[in-house]
């Protein structure tokens, strides 16, 4: 349940693993519109963090929210011990914070059992291409992973070249050319 949880917030929100890492239970998640307060903390003590020192909110759907309300309840008593969401759940460290090596691991076997190649940075890329092909404008799928620059927004994404190409042709038969037909006669 925890790890479908994460694979899902990491998914539907754009967060990075550190992100999701550092979520404080009682005091960034909003049970009544159903997002999380992403923050920058200097001192996690799993060592996560948000990047950038910026502060950003993101929603999460209504089914990921009832899985976050079923993992709070299953594993309300482990998680009374300390703030933060994500817990070790079995082991030698069991109810001890997550750190990211548990993430990493939890991709690991999902990649065994698939035999996909997973790594939690692909959900990124993921949200911002679904978001993208969605019809979300560059500056908003920037602003929701936290990117400062747009640019750097650009390199998760993938805009094939027919698309490209057809926009090119739908802009001019809109808009036109910058050099009037009549003038080339000149």
């Amino acid at each position: 349940m925890r790890d479908k949880l994460q694979i899902a917030l990491m998914a539907e929100t754009g967060m990075r693993a550190g992100e999701l890492l550092g979520i404080h239970y009682d005091e960034d998640i909003n049970l009544d519109d159903k997002t999380i307060q992403i923050r920058f903390r200097e001192r996690n003590q799993n060592d996560a963090r948000a990047k950038n020192r910026e502060n950003r909110t993101v929603l999460m759907s209504d089914s990921v929210y009832k899985l976050l309300l079923e993992y709070m309840a299953n594993y309300a008593d482990a998680l009374k011990k300390h703030k933060y969401l994500f817990i070790n759940l079995q082991g030698n460290k069991e109810g001890d914070v997550e750190f990211m090596s548990s993430l990493q691991a939890t991709f690991r076997r999902l990649e065994e059992k698939t035999g996909i190649y997973a790594r939690p940075h692909m959900l990124r890329h993921y949200f911002a291409q679904s978001r993208l092909d969605a019809g979300w404008k560059l500056p908003m799928i920037a602003n929701a992973l936290g990117h400062k620059d747009t640019r750097t927004t650009e390199l998760y994404l993938r805009i094939p070249e027919n698309e490209r190409l057809v926009a090119s042709k739908e802009y001019f038969e809109m808009y036109g050319s910058l050099i009037d037909e009549e003038e080339m006669s000149l």
